[in-house]
C-alpha cells in the first residue's frame, strides 16, 4: 500500500510540474478558450491512451497504473480547473462559450486518448 500511495505521490508531482509548465508558457492567443487546460487535458489523456494499452496487455506491471495512469495523467488534467472555468462562462453570460468548450475539451480528450490507444496499440 505504501509504495502504491509513494508511486501516485511521485507521478502526480510530476503531472502537476508538467501542468504548471503548460500554463507558465501559454501565450494564451485565443482569448475565448483557456488553450492550456484543453492542452492539460488533451495530453494527460493522450498518455493515458498509451499507458491503458500498456495496463491491459500487460496488468502485473503495476507501477504503470499507480505512477503514470493514476499519479501523472491526474495531476496533469484538470477537472477543477474545467469546471471554473465553465462557471466564468455562466456568470458572464457566454453560453455559447460555455457549450462551444464542453464539447471542444471532451471531443479533444476522447480523441487524445484514442490516437495515443491506437498508436501505441499499432506500435506493438
Amino acid at each position: 500500500m505504501l509504495i502504491k500511495l509513494i508511486l501516485i505521490f511521485l507521478g502526480g508531482g510530476l503531472g502537476s510540474c508538467v501542468r504548471f509548465l503548460i500554463v507558465y508558457l501559454n501565450p494564451n492567443i485565443i482569448k475565448t478558450i483557456p488553450i492550456a487546460t484543453l492542452i492539460a487535458n488533451g495530453l494527460a489523456s493522450f498518455v493515458l491512451g498509451i499507458y491503458f494499452y500498456n495496463f491491459k496487455t500487460n496488468p502485473n506491471e503495476a507501477w504503470i497504473k499507480y505512477f503514470i495512469m493514476l499519479g501523472f495523467c491526474g495531476g496533469l488534467s484538470t477537472f477543477s480547473t474545467f469546471s471554473g472555468e465553465l462557471m466564468e462562462y455562466i456568470w458572464n453570460h457566454q453560453f455559447w462559450h460555455f457549450f462551444i468548450y464542453i464539447i471542444l475539451s471532451i471531443s479533444c480528450c476522447l480523441i487524445c486518448f484514442y490516437f495515443g490507444f491506437e498508436i501505441k496499440r499499432t506500435l506493438n
